[in-house]
């Protein structure tokens, strides 16, 4: 009678290991199955993200903007007490006129520009051709072109400028798309920057409260460099085009 448990306990022990044995052999199908999920799922976003990339790089390219402008925004509503969206409206109706002056003061010196090629073109390139071969031995153009005189150099220029406007045709083809580009990126811009501290405030709430302040003095510092950056270089920018 005393076996009797001894040999229990045996063979419960034996059961145990037979019962870790197979599960030790047991393939772990459910963990395969996540990790095979966890692939496709992260496959299926990289697909979308490749399908929609110009989107995504509007939306980084007025996420920029955004930052750059934030400044001025934040300046012009504790300032005059404006709301954020009426102080990107200002900002953005004097980037518009900055924008039509721009092309006022162009479009003449562009028409004169194209005025003074078509008169005196063909004798620039009739001395530039004569320069190239007392220095270098070799034509500009064509021996057929300049031996024809100043008709043919006018029909090689002619002929050139008809090729330049096929390419300004193309690249106006292409504006059509480029407006639309940054129509839409100005549309994100105003909305990122009109909404910033309602979408700042929501990022932030993502994340635990000892990583609030960090992340907050993260985005101001951001919004100053960019902000610094935009304006030194648009300074530069008007600087040198004066």
């Amino acid at each position: 009678m005393s076996e009797r448990p001894d040999v229990a306990s045996a063979t419960t022990e034996d059961r145990d290991d037979v019962q870790s044995d197979s599960r030790q052999g047991v393939v772990p199908w459910r963990s395969i199955w996540r990790v095979i999920v966890a692939l496709l799922a992260t496959a299926a976003l990289l697909w979308a993200l490749y399908q929609v990339r110009s989107l995504v790089a509007m939306i980084v390219i007025a996420l920029f903007f955004s930052l750059a402008l934030e400044p001025a925004v934040r300046w012009l509503h504790r300032r005059y007490g404006w709301s954020r969206a009426a102080s990107v409206g200002l900002i953005y109706v004097g980037l518009l006129v900055f924008l039509v002056v721009m092309v006022v003061v162009l479009i003449p010196a562009i028409a004169e520009l194209a005025r003074t090629i078509g008169d005196q073109g063909p004798g620039w390139i009739e001395s530039l051709n004569e320069w190239a071969q007392e220095t270098f031995g070799t034509d500009v153009v064509s021996d057929d072109v300049a031996e024809s005189g100043t008709s043919g150099i006018a029909q090689y220029a002619g002929d050139w400028a008809d090729d330049a406007f096929g390419t300004i045709t193309g690249i106006a083809s292409a504006g059509v798309g480029f407006v639309f580009s940054v129509a839409t990126i100005a549309m994100f811009t105003f909305y990122f920057t009109a909404d910033s501290p309602r979408l700042a405030r929501m990022v932030l709430s993502w994340f635990p409260p000892e990583r609030q302040q960090r992340l907050g003095w993260t985005l101001d510092q951001a919004v100053e460099q960019t902000g610094g950056y935009f304006y030194s270089r648009s300074i530069l920018m008007i600087i040198c085009g004066l």
